[in-house]
Order: C-alpha cells, then sequence, then structure tokens
C-alpha cells in the first residue's frame, strides 16, 4: 500500500512537470520562436559540434529547475525565461536558412515582422484576460460569503473566496500579511483536483456531510465533476438540494447556482 502510494506520488510529480513545461514551453515560443525551432532543432542535433554539445548542455541545466519548480506545480511561465538567449540563438539557424535562398531581403523583411503581428494578435486574442469577467467572480464570491456556512472546493472561481471578505479593496495598496482575515466561509477539501476524489455522487456527499459540507456551489463545469454537472442541468430531481442561489437572475453573466444539502432527505 506505501508502495502503491509512493509510486503514485512519483508518477504525478513527472506527469505534472512534463505537462507543465510542455504548456509552457509553448507559450514562451509563441509567435518568433514557434515558427524557428523546428528546423533550428534539427539542424542543432544534426551537425553537432563543440558549440552546439555547449548550447544542448546549457539547456538541459536551465531545464531542471524549472521541472522541478512545474512538478511541484507552481504555473508560470517565469521559470523558463532563462531559455531566451538559448532559442534566439536556436531561430538563427532558421533565419539564415531562409536568408540564402530569397534574393528579395526586403520583402523576407516585411513577411517576417508581419507573420509575427499577425501570430502575436492571434495569440493575445485567446489569452487576453476577461477583467469584466473576474469582477463577476469577485463579486459572486462576496455573496458567497454572506450566504453558505461551507462549500465544496471543486469550484473554478474558488480563489477569490479567500479575499472576498477581507479590507483589501478598502486598503489597497497592503501586504498580504496586513489583511485582517474574518471569519471566512469554510472550504472543505472535496472533489476533483483535491486529495479526496469520488467517482460516484453517493460517496461524495457521504464523505461531505462527515465534513461538515453545508453548501453546493455549481458552475455547470466544477473541474469536469459529471455528477455535479448533472445536478446543475437537472436540479429538480434532486430534492435533498434547496437552490438559495443563481447568479443569472441577479443579472451576471456568469451562470453560478449555489444550493443547501438536506442530508436527512438524502438519506430517504
Amino acid at each position: 500500500m506505501v508502495e502503491d502510494e509512493r509510486y503514485s506520488m512519483i508518477l504525478d510529480f513527472l506527469s505534472k512537470g512534463l505537462v507543465f513545461l510542455s504548456k509552457y514551453f509553448l507559450l514562451i515560443s509563441i509567435p518568433l520562436f514557434l515558427i524557428c525551432l523546428p528546423y533550428g532543432i534539427f539542424n542543432l542535433i544534426k551537425k553537432r559540434d563543440e558549440k552546439k554539445w555547449t548550447l544542448i548542455l546549457f539547456g538541459i541545466i536551465f531545464l531542471i529547475p524549472a521541472f522541478y519548480a512545474y512538478s511541484r506545480g507552481f504555473q508560470d511561465t517565469r521559470y523558463l525565461y532563462i531559455f531566451f538567449p538559448i532559442l534566439t540563438i536556436i531561430s538563427i539557424y532558421f533565419i539564415q536558412f531562409i536568408e540564402q535562398r530569397i534574393k528579395n531581403k526586403k520583402l523576407f523583411f516585411i513577411g517576417i515582422v508581419s507573420l509575427i503581428i499577425i501570430i502575436s494578435c492571434v495569440f493575445i486574442n485567446f489569452t487576453i484576460t476577461d477583467y469584466e469577467m473576474e469582477k463577476e467572480k469577485y463579486k459572486i464570491s462576496l455573496e458567497i460569503n454572506q450566504i453558505a456556512t461551507s462549500v465544496n472546493r471543486d469550484y473554478k472561481s474558488l480563489h477569490y473566496l479567500k479575499w472576498s471578505d477581507s479590507d483589501v479593496l478598502e486598503n489597497f495598496p497592503i501586504l498580504s500579511t496586513k489583511v485582517e482575515q474574518k471569519d471566512r466561509v469554510k472550504i472543505i477539501q472535496i472533489g476533483n483536483k483535491s486529495e479526496y476524489e469520488f467517482s460516484n455522487m453517493k460517496d461524495y456527499f457521504e464523505f461531505a456531510q462527515k465534513q461538515g459540507l453545508t453548501h453546493l456551489v455549481l458552475d455547470n463545469y466544477n473541474l469536469g465533476n459529471n455528477y455535479l454537472q448533472e445536478i446543475f442541468q437537472n436540479e429538480k430531481e434532486y430534492l435533498f438540494l434547496n437552490k438559495i442561489y443563481d447568479s443569472t437572475e441577479l443579472g451576471y453573466k456568469m451562470h453560478i447556482k449555489i444550493f443547501e444539502i438536506n442530508y436527512d432527505l438524502l438519506q430517504e
């Protein structure tokens, strides 16, 4: 049992590192590096010499701290910024290759710049933060704090609950260590991406009752929890849940429902 848990922890550690490393490496490669890297890496591997081996060695060394950070779950592109000089050098191989085959240098320069601008605009369009939606998430968190005693962890905008009942906005700017933390709604560690995951609704609510979960916050996703999505879409079929909040009824674009759990009805 102990060996299985250790194996699972190691597997989770490695998988997180690989997934997040790949994800954020792709992000920092957009737009210019993404175009130039394939040929540059091919050239780097195909004809290796002392200088190229040095570049590869430094690249591997730089990967180690980044991989460790991503394996621990720290998601940020800054761990890969040290790669920019290496990526720039590798990209030069592709630029030289194209330049040697194009007679009109000015046309080549204009084409490269135009391509970078187009890809950058597309990338920004897909990654730019919707601040109006973020404001809605914060305001809804304020209301959750007003009506709920304890809530499920598998709620996408849960991070706003930490500060939604503090005096951060009134006293901004302020250090987090000086923020007065009030008695906030209790967060129950349950559901997908927590240490207590359940494959069926029965086990979920049995554990929830033991942990003192009083309210269920649903956003029609809940970190991929299928049976919570089912409750969101067919709420009238679950008589043990009393809906006490619906964000769309208050004019929000973001759809959040809050249910008070009646465990007596659930057992019946």
